[in-house]
């Protein structure tokens, strides 16, 4: 293999070698598989995603393997900042004070913030799946704007 493409400390590539010989095992044993893995190299996280195909011979034997992979780094990347944006919504829509909530045309419940929860005395599965007019008990009457 390239020597680029394993990891310059000798702990760190007897780690990764461990890891490919261990899935050369496993393909060649007949296992069809993926699997990501994370490399650091001149300053830089690379995340490849490798799928492993048995080769067979008359769909018995084992006589070889496909390997294929692809740099998926950018895609990690856009993972992450989607991770760190959907935390941060739910941040700032779980420590409002006021009462938030997302509901469907019928006005099921699909949604509560942790001021409904407090104001509405029910936990979060109490109240999904409800239909907030029930829960409401008539009290509010439903305009339809066209």
């Amino acid at each position: 293999m390239n020597e680029a493409f394993f990891p310059a400390s000798s702990k760190q590539r007897t780690r990764q070698e461990v890891c490919w010989r261990n899935y050369f095992s496993r393909v060649l044993s007949g296992e069809k598989f993926t699997v990501q893995n994370y490399f650091h190299h001149i300053d830089k996280d690379h995340y490849y995603e490798f799928h492993f195909h048995p080769i067979r011979k008359n769909k018995q034997e084992v006589i070889g393997a496909t390997i294929f992979g692809r740099d998926i780094s950018e895609r990690k990347e856009q993972e992450e900042r989607l991770r760190y944006t959907e935390n941060l919504f739910k941040s700032v829509v779980n420590t409002q004070h006021e009462m938030i909530c997302r509901f469907k045309p019928d006005t099921e419940i699909t949604f509560v913030n942790h001021a409904c929860v407090r104001h509405l005395g029910k936990p979060v599965k109490q109240l999904l799946g409800k239909k907030f007019l029930e829960l409401m008990g008539g009290q509010i009457e439903v305009v339809s704007i066209k």
